[in-house]
């Protein structure tokens, strides 16, 4: 058992530790043990070992980019290093079985790194050959005791056309970090080609452990768990059924994916603009809206997933900071899609005005999100990606590199990394008319059919709803 320092948040190891360059946090000649952040402890709620479960050898966030210019293969590897010098996170284990549990920083290791000849074939895009190889690294098994939790394959198409795809275990990661990931990536690969590119200063994951800790309003802690409390009472998440007898994640995960395109991406953003709401508010309401036609019930339930990124501190921080806000929304009076977005869009800000760790709203509610395990239903969590700052085009060039991130998919479903447990919609806005969004199910639990069957309906009823706002909403069956 660690015996942490006086305000319980840090000792040393005494290991000995690599020096390497890390931003405002560097690693010392000692390896420390830190306390953990909300996240991670919630991580180890939902622990199943090393093959499934939070830690899970899937449980991984896999992102693509094409990269336009001569790729210098070493300089690529350096810069991976350089990463993983850069953002401790990276190269940080739990100790999972320990009382209390804590996070142990080692000192950096170089990131796996394959290069492979991506050889065309008649009638297929490069695109095509770029989305199986993505296919073929989210189905390898990542185990979190292989440090750094980061790998890189490189596709090489021809001397100035690449696909990288990196690879992050989720315990170390969330969608804002993959965008910090491949900032930081280029401009240490611009700097090792001797361009001169300005880094941001960082503050490490652990910071912000320690930041949850001892400079938490307790006052205002109180009050949001007060509110959660009250705003929870008698909820019940929404569920979806599943196949009888099914083992959740035993088979693995699937996805099924679909787009958004043109008018519709441009009258989703005018009505969040009419409405004074954002495009995240329009999508959840017709997702409260289809959940409703499913259900029968008005009172619904959806836990989104908020960035858990209030302090700008740490807006340049690789780490998971994801929170999960169970947001409770009434429909009944509701006439019209309008109508729905109002009350959505009320229950939003006041959710979002008390941003607190998911455990601590548990703890304010216990039971509400484990009562119904095992009774042949799952939770179904909503997601919209978001990252740092929104750059006015998909293309990042830094040096003599140009990155350009894949968003779009040309295969409907397949394979993807697993979740801890449950169903989770993610969608994106990846320019002004475009929209993505992705389903991953536990194939255990539901027939592809029935997921494609969900989308549709979804799809349906975005649509219809955006199109006609103030039509009076049909009853549901």
């Amino acid at each position: 058992m660690p015996l942490f320092d006086q305000d319980g948040l840090e000792r040393d190891s005494g290991n000995a530790a690599g020096a390497g360059e890390a931003g405002s946090g560097a690693v010392t000649a000692a390896v420390k043990e830190y306390c953990l952040s909300y996240n991670q402890e919630f991580f180890c709620m939902l622990d199943e070992g090393d093959h499934r479960g939070a830690f899970g050898d899937r449980h991984t966030l896999v992102g693509r980019w094409w990269l336009t210019g001569p790729v210098d293969v070493a300089t690529l590897q350096a810069a991976l290093d350089d990463v993983v010098s850069r953002h401790e996170i990276l190269r940080t284990s739990i100790a999972r079985t320990a009382v209390p549990r804590y996070q142990l920083v080692h000192p950096p290791t170089s990131v796996r790194l394959k290069v492979q000849q991506l050889v065309e074939s008649p009638g297929e895009s490069r695109q095509l050959h770029c989305e199986r190889l993505m296919a073929d690294c989210q189905a390898e098994p990542f185990n979190v005791a292989d440090l750094p939790l980061l790998r890189a394959v490189l596709g090489r198409f021809d001397e100035r056309e690449a696909v990288l795809i990196l690879t992050m275990h989720h315990i170390a990661c969330d969608a804002w970090s993959m965008q910090v990931l491949i900032a930081e990536l280029a401009a240490c690969y611009a700097r090792r080609r001797g361009f001169q590119v300005d880094r941001p200063p960082i503050h490490q994951y652990r910071e912000y452990c320690r930041a949850q800790r001892i400079e938490v309003d307790l006052d205002r802690l109180r009050l949001s768990q007060d509110f959660w409390q009250a705003t929870l009472a008698g909820a019940r998440p929404f569920q979806l059924p599943v196949r009888p007898g099914s083992a959740p994640g035993r088979t693995g995960y699937a996805m099924q994916n679909f787009a958004v395109t043109g008018e519709l991406v441009a009258a989703i953003s005018r009505l969040a603009r009419e409405a004074r709401s954002s495009p995240f508010m329009v999508l959840l309401s017709a997702f409260y809206l289809l959940a409703h036609r499913i259900t029968g019930e008005s009172d619904l339930t959806v836990p989104p997933f908020t960035t858990g990124r209030n302090d700008s501190r740490f807006h340049q921080t690789i780490g998971p900071f994801l929170n999960l806000l169970p947001v409770r929304t009434d429909l009944a009076g509701c006439r019209t899609f309008r109508d729905v977005l109002v009350r959505t869009r009320a229950s939003c800000l006041a959710a979002y005005s008390h941003d607190i760790p998911f455990e601590l709203i548990e703890q304010a509610t216990p039971g509400l999100f484990s009562a119904g395990a095992g009774n042949g239903r799952t939770l179904v969590a909503f997601e919209m990606v978001q990252g740092p700052a929104p750059a006015s085009s998909n293309e990042l060039v830094v040096g003599d590199l140009a990155y350009a991130e894949v968003h779009s998919r040309l295969l409907a479903d397949g394979d993807c990394p697993d979740l801890p447990n449950g169903m989770l919609w993610i969608l994106g806005l990846v320019g002004p008319d475009e929209l993505v969004g992705t389903v991953q199910f536990s194939r255990a639990e539901f027939e592809l059919a029935a997921i494609t069957d969900l989308v549709a309906s979804y799809s349906q009823v975005l649509k219809d709803s955006v199109q006609y706002p103030d039509a009076a909403l049909l009853p549901a069956p």
